[in-house]
């Protein structure tokens, strides 16, 4: 009796995949312009009298919060009573 040859199997076809993107992706959304950092800041040039710069505020609010014993906080009382004296000239 002769042996019987079995048949080989083909390989199945692959799917083809999707055709690449042709238009380009959407733009992302604009964003809106920060906050500014400090709204008292008086580097705006919007009012004559304030011409003290960040950094001498920074400094001057630093030198009283130093005096006061560097108490916990934001700060901010000392900022703003560098940023008035300053702007008075004191």
């Amino acid at each position: 009796m002769a042996k019987q040859i079995k048949p080989v199997a083909q390989p199945q076809p692959q799917p083809q995949q999707a055709a690449a993107r042709t238009t380009p992706a959407p733009a992302p959304a604009a964003r809106p312009a920060p906050a500014p950092a400090n709204p008292t800041a008086t580097t705006t040039g919007t009012n004559p009298k304030r011409t003290a710069s960040d950094e001498q505020i920074r400094m001057r609010a630093y030198q009283k919060w130093q005096a006061a014993g560097c108490p916990s906080g934001d700060g901010r009382n000392f900022w703003l009573e560098a940023e008035r004296e300053l702007r008075e000239g004191k």
